[in-house]
This record gives C-alpha cells, structure tokens and sequence, in this order.
C-alpha cells in the first residue's frame, strides 16, 4: 500500500509538473502575443499619424464635422471606460481595462491628429496629461482591488471622476470652437 501510495503521488507530481509546464509555455505564448500586438499597434499608430500630418492643410484633411463625430464618440468612450471601472470596484473585482492612454480608442486619434489653431491649441493640447493620468489612475484601481484595498479604490475612483470632468470639459470647449467655426465655413484642419 505504501509503494502504491509513492507510486500515485509520483504520478501526481508529473501530471502537476507537465500541466506547470504547458501553462508556462502557455503564458509565455500569451505575452509573446501581447508584445506582438503592441508592435504592431505602435507601427500602426506612427503610420495613421503621419498620414494625417501629410493630409493636413488639404481637402482631404479630417474636416470640422468628422472631427466632431470623433469627439462624441470618446466622450461616450470614455463615459463607458468609467462606467465599467465603477463596476469593477463596486464588484471589487477586476476586468480588462485599457489603462494606457496612447492606446485607447481617443487616445490614437487625438496622438494621431495636430490641431494648431490658435482659437483651440492650448485646450486640445491640455487634455493630454489629463488624459494619461485619468488611465494611470485606472491601473492603480486596478492595483487597489487585486490587494482587496476597496477604501483606496473607490478613492482613486473619485479622483478618476474628477479629471473625466476636465476632459469632458475641454472636449466640449474645443467641440464649440469647431462648432462656430463651422458656423462661419472655416475649417480647423482644411485650408
């Protein structure tokens, strides 16, 4: 009974070894991918951004009302991003959220395009480092969770609140410069 009872638990001890095993391959295998991705998202990135550099200034630049339909949708983004973080610390639990600010449906469109307009510079060029530390701070929710810390998360959420207010703000300022240039037939992007 005993060399039987050595017997199972060696074969207990190369199954647990040969699953171990697979599941480091396999988790090699998924950041490998991940890595993969991110190149592939950077390059992509660079090229949507030098293509919208070389179109600026034509007739085939991002005109004032596509321009507007990108800013409702990050805003709606965005409304959807807080939402679910909510969710997660209210559930105390965690779900894939994208804290990288580059990486984010506005975050590529807005790294992608130059507003140089004078009427709209300084507040489209201020919604970036609000911007990256709204998503930084959705990776320290993340953290606060994951450490059962639920006190520290629903602070961070508070803070994360208050800067989605100040982009909501800015966005909605430069959606009324556009909107009044529009008005007036200018174009912020088109010349």
């Amino acid at each position: 009974q005993v060399n039987q009872a050595m017997n199972l638990s060696a074969s207990d001890a190369e199954k647990l070894t040969t699953v171990t095993r697979d599941s480091q391959r396999d988790a090699d295998q998924r950041r490998e991918n991940a890595e993969y991705i991110s190149k592939i998202d950077t390059e992509l990135s660079g090229f949507v951004k030098d293509m919208f550099v070389a179109l600026n200034g034509s007739v085939h630049a991002i005109s004032n009302v596509e321009l507007l339909q990108n800013l409702a949708k990050a805003k709606e983004a965005h409304r959807a991003w807080i939402t679910k973080l909510k969710t997660m610390v209210a559930d105390m639990k965690t779900v894939p959220l994208q804290t990288d600010s580059k990486r984010c449906a506005f975050g590529h469109f807005y790294h992608a395009i130059t507003i140089e307009d004078p009427a709209v510079k300084k507040e489209w060029h201020s919604i970036d480092a609000v911007h990256d530390e709204l998503h930084s701070l959705g990776g320290e929710v993340i953290e606060a969770i994951k450490a059962g810390d639920s006190n520290l998360a629903r602070q961070l959420v508070a803070r994360v609140d208050g800067l989605s207010k100040q982009i909501f703000a800015k966005i909605d300022s430069t959606i009324q410069v556009i909107e009044q240039k529009s008005k007036i037939g200018e174009e912020l992007l088109r010349h």
